[in-house]
């Protein structure tokens, strides 16, 4: 019994996470693999380099599925872009416009990349986040 409410308390302030859902869509055959970032801040957001937690995935289909487990309750953002000539990075051209898929949590509706602000969503559950790739 004791520890049947330990687990009811811990799992009610987070202790053992959550889990980001997401279903990613609209991506190419030629993605190469797929990065996904996970960001817990402004300052990081959508810095690759300065992710919370990230991933890449090699076996990419036109409609991937991938969860983020063990999540604290906080706020987070997605961002994906798939490395099409696998160099590790989003590619531009000179405009700074993506010449790589990409997309973000809340599928925002901006011009240039979105802010945090734009793509983050409360965690304090398990949720199923839905990032239509552009």
């Amino acid at each position: 019994m004791k520890k049947s409410v330990l687990f009811v308390v811990a799992s009610a302030i987070g202790l053992f996470g959550n889990e980001i859902n997401l279903e990613l869509t609209n991506l190419k055959s030629t993605c190469g693999s797929l990065r996904i970032g996970l960001f817990d801040s402004k300052s990081s957001f959508p810095s690759i380099d300065k992710v919370f937690r990230g991933v890449t995935l090699h076996d990419v289909s036109l409609n991937s599925k991938y969860v983020f487990k063990d999540v604290p309750n906080g706020v987070y953002a997605v961002a994906i872009f798939c490395d099409e000539n696998k160099n590790g990075k989003l590619d531009t051209n000179f405009l700074g416009v993506p010449k790589e898929i990409y997309g973000f949590s809340n599928n925002p509706k901006v011009f240039g990349k979105p802010s945090f602000d734009d793509a983050c969503f409360e965690l304090s559950g398990s949720k199923k986040i839905v990032i239509e790739a552009k």
